[in-house]
């Protein structure tokens, strides 16, 4: 089951999400998130969240940003992430995004698949990362 929050810091499990972040952006960036808030989707195991996607829409709910999709090592190769991603990129379809984009690390070859495979396109983008999108 796939369960949602309107932002990060109003989720139950805010302190996972925000743990997994820090982790993430302290390896990646050397910062962390502080306030961060964002709307989060998340799977759980017996009550204990196993992995979450973060996004953000602009305005006009035109664009769609993949902030960070993140499994517990634990949990990944379940079909968790695809679920997730799948959810998220049918509720773009339904609020009639035009395009879903986010960053993707050029070494992720799991993430590159999950995402070539649903029609993103990849560029050049700051370091390591690729900007990938999707045009609805």
């Amino acid at each position: 089951m796939i369960y949602s929050a309107d932002s990060i810091a109003n989720s139950r499990i805010s302190d996972f999400v925000i743990a997994a972040f820090d982790q993430v952006f302290d390896t990646c960036h050397g910062t962390v998130l502080g306030g961060f808030s964002k709307p989060v989707i998340w799977t759980e195991s017996n009550g204990i969240p196993t992995a979450f996607l973060a996004y953000s829409f602009d305005e006009d709910h035109a664009f769609l940003w993949l902030d960070l999709l993140f499994v517990r090592a634990d949990h990944r190769k379940l079909g968790i992430a695809t679920a997730l991603l799948d959810h998220i990129l049918d509720s773009a379809t339904q609020m009639q995004a035009a395009t879903v984009a986010g960053n993707v690390n050029s070494d992720n070859m799991v993430m590159k698949h999950l995402l070539e495979v649903r029609g993103f396109r990849f560029e050049a983008d700051e370091g390591p990362f690729l900007l990938a999108s999707l045009r609805m």
